[in-house]
Formats: structure tokens, C-alpha cells, sequence
């Protein structure tokens, strides 16, 4: 192949991709690749082009490819880890995780704020899988490497609290929950959960003030007048 037909076609893939044409930037690429088989970035789209078309594990061929040509790639390992947990190797996923972050650490690089929020998303939605499963030890984990990304995700921090909160463990389910109130005094399910937890600890009117200001922030919220109501209920017998 002539370089200037190689470059041709490069940028034909490229356009092709950008335009989510994925067959036509399948052939293109995979016919580059004959003649020019280490461009990092090519691998790379190759992956996501096979991604967007379900082929899981070719794609998690060519992000692998990507990530030995270049291993500090970003995007690759990225695109990796989103596809092992497509495919259900949800331990997999994150070690990819763990050790790129690892990697970036070591060699005095910083994760930009879009890639470490994507890692923290990523960590969230393993969690999420082994909370589902009943495996709340392997949920923490996640959930804590992911606030250790984005210690301001008070979605995730509420969910870390939730987790402590079904292992029976409600001091550390309640500092957690404390730490969104903090930052976040108008994010409803960690106040919501405050109530809740003071509610099983028969701490009754510190439950009852957490969802009296819950219906301050959000007025029709059925669950905190529910148990509002039951409350009133309770004190007046």
C-alpha cells in the first residue's frame, strides 16, 4: 500500500466512525491494519466500532491491541473496562481499573476530571451488579474506589450507606449518610435514609425532624410523609 493511499484510507475510517458508519470503518481499518498495524488510536476505534455492534469480544481484542501499543491510553483502558463489564467480568473490569489508575499514579500522571469521573461511574455500576447480588462486601469495595475517584458523588456515598445499612451496620451507614448531608443538605435519599436509620435506633424525634425537613426540600415526597404519619400515630397512643 502507498503511504498516500494508507493515509486515505485512515482518514476514511476515521470519518466513517465519526459518522457512525461502524461497518464501513470495520473494513476500512481492519484493511489498514494489514500494512500499518501499530496506530494505537486505529485499535481503538476498531474497538468501539465492534462495541457498538455487540461483538464484545473483538472489541475487547483490539482495546487490549490499543493498550499494548500505548499502555498509558486512556480511552482504551476505559473502553476496556466498559466492555469486560458488558460481558459480566465484572472482576476483570475492575482490576483494568485499578491498575491503569495504579499506572497513572506511579508515573506522577493525573487523571483528568472527565477520565476520573468516568472511572468512578464505572466503579459505581460494579457496585451496583455485586449489591444486587447480596455480595455487600465486594459492593463497598466498589463503591468506596469509586468515591476515592469522586468524593462528591452523593448518589454513590448514599449507596456505600445503604450497603453498610443492609450488613447491620448503621454507625458507619450513618456517617457516610452525614457526609452528603454536609455537602449536599438537599440531596432526599441521604436525608431520607438519616431518617430511616434514626428510626430503627429508636432515636424518634430525630427521625421525625430529618423527614419534617425532607418535606421542606420536597413537599410531596410520599415515603418521609408515610412515615411521618405513622409516627404522629405512634406518639399519640
Amino acid at each position: 500500500m502507498e503511504p498516500d493511499d494508507a493515509h486515505a484510507m485512515y482518514t476514511m475510517g476515521r470519518e466513517a466512525f465519526r459518522r457512525g458508519e461502524f461497518d464501513k470503518a470495520i473494513e476500512l481499518f481492519e484493511s489498514f491494519n494489514e500494512n500499518n498495524p501499530n496506530f494505537a488510536d486505529v485499535h481503538n476505534m476498531l474497538g468501539q466500532a465492534y462495541h457498538a455492534k455487540s461483538r464484545f469480544d473483538d472489541a475487547v481484542k483490539y482495546f487490549e491491541k490499543a493498550l499494548e501499543i500505548n499502555p498509558g491510553y486512556t480511552d482504551a483502558a476505559l473502553n476496556l473496562s466498559i466492555t469486560l463489564f458488558d460481558l459480566g467480568r465484572y472482576d476483570q473490569a475492575s482490576e483494568i481499573q485499578q491498575r491503569f489508575q495504579k499506572e497513572a499514579d506511579s508515573s506522577g500522571d493525573r487523571l483528568d476530571s472527565f477520565a476520573r469521573k468516568k472511572l468512578a461511574n464505572m466503579h459505581a455500576e460494579i457496585a451496583d451488579v455485586y449489591q444486587g447480588l447480596g455480595m455487600h462486601e465486594q459492593a463497598i469495595d466498589e463503591y468506596t474506589r469509586a468515591l476515592e475517584l469522586a468524593p462528591d458523588f452523593p448518589d454513590v456515598r448514599t449507596k456505600l450507606a445503604e450497603t453498610f445499612r443492609d450488613q447491620g451496620k448503621q454507625a458507619e451507614a450513618l456517617t457516610e449518610l452525614k457526609k452528603v448531608k454536609d455537602t449536599h443538605p438537599h440531596y432526599v435519599p441521604a436525608r431520607v435514609n438519616i431518617g430511616f436509620i434514626y428510626f430503627s435506633m429508636n432515636r424518634i424525634n430525630e427521625a421525625q425532624a430529618e423527614w419534617d425537613e425532607v418535606l421542606q426540600i420536597e413537599p410531596g415526597h410520599v415515603t418521609a410523609r408515610t412515615y411521618l404519619r405513622m409516627i404522629k400515630r405512634q406518639k399519640s397512643k
